[in-house]
């Protein structure tokens, strides 16, 4: 099933497809538990040296029929917090999950956690890359997008909470 929902993802939008992309590293450490976290490591890693050595200054994205993006790193933490913990939105929820990152960060890492976990940090890295990294900044400045980009991530926010706290005394 959740297979079929990330292929029907990419039938909506070019977004849709980016959001099935956080999908396959999960996906590859659900599938291969003893290999596929070490190659995810290797496959960070080396894309961490090769962006360190050579950083791109656009993502060339006309294969898809989308103008070039100019990449360059934006300051727009204000926004998120004040839409994460502040605005009427979500502050409740966030101020939730992480309590519960903070005090369970060794279940995360928990074999039957490891792709869950994996899901949500390449969630997370991909909100960070768009929002930070791209001219996509002016709608964190201008508070237009973080709900909707927020609204993908919440869902999987709250099984991962739930997921951490199962199986904890007083949980």
């Amino acid at each position: 099933m959740a297979l079929f929902l990330a292929i029907a993802g990419t039938q909506v939008k070019v977004p849709g497809l980016a959001w099935m992309l956080t999908f396959l590293p999960a996906l590859m450490v659900a599938l291969f538990p003893r290999w596929g976290i070490r190659a995810l490591a290797g496959l960070g890693a080396s894309l961490a040296v090769i962006l360190w050595f050579f950083p791109p200054h656009h993502l060339p994205l006309s294969w898809l029929g989308l103008p070039d993006i100019p990449l360059g790193f934006h300051p727009v933490v204000w926004p998120f917090l004040e839409n994460g913990f502040i605005f009427d939105n979500w502050h409740l929820f966030w101020y939730l999950a992480l309590l519960a990152m903070a005090f369970l960060p060794l279940r995360a890492f928990s074999r039957p956690l490891l792709p869950l976990t994996i899901l949500f940090l390449t969630a997370s890295a991909f909100i960070f890359f768009v929002f930070f990294l791209t001219d996509r900044y002016r709608f964190a400045l201008d508070y237009t997008q973080i709900n909707r980009a927020v609204l993908h991530v919440v869902p999987l926010s709250a099984f991962y909470v739930a997921m951490l706290m199962k199986g904890r005394k007083g949980a």
